[in-house]
């Protein structure tokens, strides 16, 4: 919302500003436009409340009638310093702020011999004429016309700043940007390091997940029956190994039975024998 400050005397041009200020604020809005009549508040110090309003302005309106300067040649009122209006111009011209002198009732722009050394300037500035007349809407849309062309070039304006000012603060940053440490000589890996690394991060990946960890189990399960059927096969299926047996001949009888030492004794039928050395059988 832009903020515009009108600047007047009241037994100079009160009625017209008034009309002024109602188109204003209907255009730009009530809040957009301060009037000293309406927005001093009482007993504040109207000199620092000018610096206040000024500082927080966009465009001043000078409005200029015939009585501007003073009753007459020998009354002006803009010679004393403490003026209200002349400090009010003197803040605006001082602070660079966009000053459109707008003349009513016929008036006219004061010759700079008659202002004070610290208005001369103004006296140069470019005025808007804006009567009460049937021209009043066409002169004031006129005077609207021009205060958007300003508020758009100080819209510019301070976008190109902002940018400039980035810019500016990138530029700096930049400046004092320390350099980069060298980073030290990394040494190779070897290429069986990596084939290792790579292989282990395979079957990580492969036993983390849960169907893989299932079909462990599964197979695992399958090892564990087949290994303890073949036991059982070998154990209790699997013909018996027979103990290998001697024949000796001893004294014409022959004795069969189980090989122990040098000796045999067995038992037989009938009673029982008991051999020395056993000799080859007698071939058939």
């Amino acid at each position: 919302m832009p903020r515009i400050t009108i600047s007047y005397r009241r037994d100079d041009s009160l009625d017209i500003t008034g009309r002024i200020f109602d188109r204003l604020a209907g255009h730009f809005g009530r809040e957009a436009v301060f009037r000293d009549i309406d927005d001093i508040p009482p007993g504040a110090d109207f000199r620092r409340h000018i610096d206040q309003v000024l500082d927080q302005s966009d465009i001043v309106l000078a409005i200029v009638g015939p009585r501007w300067i003073g009753p007459d040649d020998e009354q002006r009122r803009l010679a004393s310093p403490a003026d209200p209006v002349r400090l009010e111009i003197e803040t605006a011209l001082r602070t660079n702020k966009p000053l459109i002198p707008v003349l009513v009732s016929r008036a006219v722009m004061p010759h700079p011999s008659a202002l004070p050394d610290s208005l001369h300037e103004f006296a140069s500035r470019n005025a808007v004429q804006v009567d009460s007349g049937q021209d009043f809407d066409i002169h004031v849309g006129r005077l609207i016309h021009g205060m958007e062309r300003l508020l758009r070039i100080g819209e510019k304006s301070a976008a190109d700043e902002a940018d400039q000012g980035v810019i500016t603060t990138i530029d700096a940053a930049r400046r004092i940007e320390p350099t980069p440490k060298a980073e030290p000589p990394v040494d190779p890996v070897p290429p069986a390091s990596i084939a290792s690394k790579a292989l282990m991060a395979t079957v990580w990946t492969f036993l983390r997940k849960q169907s893989n960890q299932r079909l462990l189990a599964w197979l695992g399960a399958c090892v564990v029956v087949v290994v303890s059927g073949m036991w059982t096969v070998v154990t209790y299926l699997w013909p018996a190994h027979e103990t290998p047996t001697a024949e000796c001949v001893q004294q014409g009888v022959n004795i069969r039975g189980n090989v122990s030492g040098s000796k045999v004794s067995n038992t037989v039928s009938g009673g029982s024998a008991t051999a020395g050395p056993c000799l080859d059988s007698p071939k058939k």
